[in-house]
């Protein structure tokens, strides 16, 4: 040890509103990118041009929702 420890004189604690908007805004950020990725990554056929091009099959009729 070269030297004996000693207080600060100014105190330090977190800054609670800086501390609470990046959270909010980092929060934010990775829902986005979790839908973003969840729906590129999502290989379910949904629609009638889905079939035809994952599939490369003619539609020959559909049911619609009501």
């Amino acid at each position: 040890i070269l030297s004996s420890a000693h207080d600060n004189a100014v105190k330090v604690s977190p800054i609670v509103s800086v501390n609470l908007v990046i959270s909010i805004i980092v929060g934010i950020v990775l829902a986005i990118l979790i839908i973003f990725l969840k729906e590129l990554l999502d290989k379910r056929i949904k629609t009638e041009e889905d079939v035809e091009s994952q599939l490369g099959l003619p539609i020959l009729g559909s049911i619609q929702k009501f």
